[in-house]
């Protein structure tokens, strides 16, 4: 079991790895993993398939060594490169969400939004075996969108920590899910 997981790992940053190899060599502009990401929803779909497929099958120290490397890809993708903006604050709640089905654009924010949190979520249930461990992904979106804010970069808006949010509990309860399935298979098992 202990080796699938190290394959798995392997596996994880051998594609990240494969992801980066355009943008090296040449008189090419340096290559920004977050710009190929947000223009390649298949691409952040599977990534975030195989951090959570990761997740179910890592133990507790594998998961602990699995979140570090997970917070550093929700800092990269939130807070680098991003540009200064004038307006730095929306507070409106739902704005985003009244234009999903008139915008493409907002769609795929909105959704790419709740997946990055997705797999935190189970990450964080799989560390603490606590639903509330949504809780944690909230904060950590609010302390990100904080950071835009004073920083002034990227757009400090409630509707990220909402998006945020769902994703980090629907991240949750896949991991709830996932144990009631590990302990319907170990009863009948036995």
């Amino acid at each position: 079991m202990m080796k699938r997981k190290y394959m798995i790992i392997a596996a994880l940053l051998a594609f990240a790895g494969l992801l980066l190899l355009p943008g090296i060599g040449g008189a090419r502009p340096m290559y920004r993993l977050s710009r190929f990401l947000h223009t390649h929803a298949p691409v952040v779909l599977a990534l975030g398939l195989a951090v959570c497929l990761a997740s179910l099958l890592l133990n507790r120290r594998g998961n602990a060594a699995l979140l570090a490397l997970y917070l550093l890809f929700i800092a990269y993708m939130t807070l680098m490169f991003r540009t200064a903006v004038a307006k730095r604050l929306n507070l409106t709640l739902f704005w985003s969400y009244r234009l999903f089905l008139r915008s493409a654009g907002m769609r795929r924010e909105i959704l790419f939004n709740i997946w990055l949190f997705v797999p935190l979520g189970l990450i964080l249930y799989r560390l603490t075996g606590r639903p509330r461990a949504a809780l944690i992904a909230i904060a950590l979106s609010a302390a990100i969108e904080l950071t835009q804010y004073i920083l002034g970069i990227g757009l400090c808006e409630l509707d990220d920590i909402v998006s945020n949010g769902l994703g980090g509990s629907l991240g949750c309860l896949l991991g709830i899910a996932a144990a009631k399935l590990r302990s319907l298979r170990r009863i009948k098992e036995e």
